[in-house]
Order: C-alpha cells, then sequence, then structure tokens
C-alpha cells in the first residue's frame, strides 16, 4: 500500500510539471514522494518498467527527463 501511494505521489508531482519543464531531480521526488534519494532510482525503474512513466535517467546529476 505504502509504495502505491509513492507512486501516485510522484506521477502527481510529474503530471503537475509544465509541458516545457520535463526534468525533475532526484532531490525534489524524494521530498515529493517521501522516500530516502538513494530509493529514488529504484521508484523510477518500477514506474518505467510497469509503463507508467517513458523518460531517461541521469545518474551523474541525479536527474530524471521524460
Amino acid at each position: 500500500m505504502a509504495e502505491k501511494i509513492r507512486i501516485m505521489a510522484f506521477l502527481e508531482l510529474l503530471f503537475g510539471l509544465p509541458k516545457n519543464e520535463r526534468h525533475v531531480s532526484f532531490e525534489t521526488i524524494a521530498k515529493h514522494s517521501k522516500v530516502a534519494e538513494n530509493d529514488v532510482e529504484m521508484l523510477v525503474m518500477r514506474l518505467m518498467s510497469l509503463n507508467l512513466v517513458k523518460g531517461k535517467i541521469d545518474q551523474v546529476f541525479l536527474d530524471l527527463f521524460f
């Protein structure tokens, strides 16, 4: 149940962004989804595997582009 809440919070953040700003940092995702910054990548990969989000992860700068 907690994972579903995190996923919904993450999706709310992403789809609340303006269309010309399709880039978000791991720090922002962690704060909004209430997960540790180390767990953000796993959350993003989980969403990508479920085909809920398509994008690219920048592991150097810890950003998500979708």
